[in-house]
């Protein structure tokens, strides 16, 4: 399995994972009480200039664009991702409809271009894939005046992806956590890159249940996603042992596997 067959393909392992996690809903809420305190908010002479880094089919995005229109705020947005064919579902949202300016650009972390920096730039769940996480969140952090950060914690999918790394499809920053982020930015304000950043850690649940069921094709995905990795391509063995893991680690909690989340909130003032 590629990473396009995870995000890009029409049924993928991140839909899967989007139905059965309660973490966007939780970044959402995030969102609205912590966006009123931030430069954004205070741009109305003009639509504030929105990057979202790893748009995807716009299921975060369009959470922060109705945040910031319920504080009034105008958008200029640009999505950015490096698989296209989300962006047809992307265009049956109604995000476009809600800016002033909707622009969808092909691109990752490591090869997004922008003319100039962006009032805000949003990188949701996109840092797993860069060639070099510390190259990435400079790269990020350049390019906007304000910058959030969304990146998982320990518990949740990455305590399945370091129980099982053998298993994992590598890439070299897909088993990183927020601790990981918040080091390399810790490295980067000493360079002077930015002036202040915060780190939230905020607590999701994703169902886990289906996981256990043989013929459960949400459970294949969920499988799929947590390691990057084809579930067909997992022998009997190895399947059983993940599901061992889940039953032990899970099971006590009704299959509720508790999501870490990691928020960063960058200023360059």
């Amino acid at each position: 399995m590629t990473t396009a067959d995870v995000y890009g393909a029409k049924e993928n392992p991140y839909q899967a994972w989007l139905e059965a996690t309660t973490g966007k809903s939780v970044l959402e809420t995030w969102l609205r009480s912590n966006l009123g305190r931030f430069l954004i908010t205070n741009i109305h002479s003009r639509p504030a200039t929105v990057v979202d880094i790893g748009c995807g089919e716009g299921s975060t995005s369009l959470r922060l664009i109705t945040a910031l229109r319920y504080m009034a705020v105008r958008v200029a947005y640009t999505g950015i991702d490096p698989f296209p064919r989300q962006f047809e579902a992307f265009c049956k949202t109604p995000a476009e409809g809600l800016v002033e300016e909707f622009d969808l650009d092909e691109g990752d972390v490591d090869t997004f271009q922008l003319d100039k920096p962006a009032d805000l730039v949003f990188a949701s769940h996109c840092l797993y894939y860069a060639d070099d996480l510390r190259t990435a969140l400079g790269r990020i952090i350049m390019s906007g005046r304000e910058v959030i950060l969304v990146h998982r914690g320990l518990r949740g999918t990455c305590s399945v992806r370091h129980q099982f790394d053998h298993l994992v499809s590598h890439g070299k920053s897909v088993t990183t956590t927020d601790t990981d982020v918040a080091r390399e930015l810790e490295c980067l304000r000493g360079q002077g890159v930015f002036a202040r950043s915060e780190h939230h850690r905020l607590t999701a649940r994703t169902d886990v249940s289906s996981c256990m069921e043989d013929n459960s094709k949400q459970g294949q995905n969920l499988i799929s996603f947590f390691l990057d990795q084809s579930y067909a391509s997992l022998s009997g063995v190895e399947i059983a042992d993940i599901r061992r893991f889940i039953r032990l680690e899970y099971g006590p909690l009704n299959y509720q596997m508790p999501q870490d989340i990691g928020i960063f909130y960058i200023s360059h003032k």
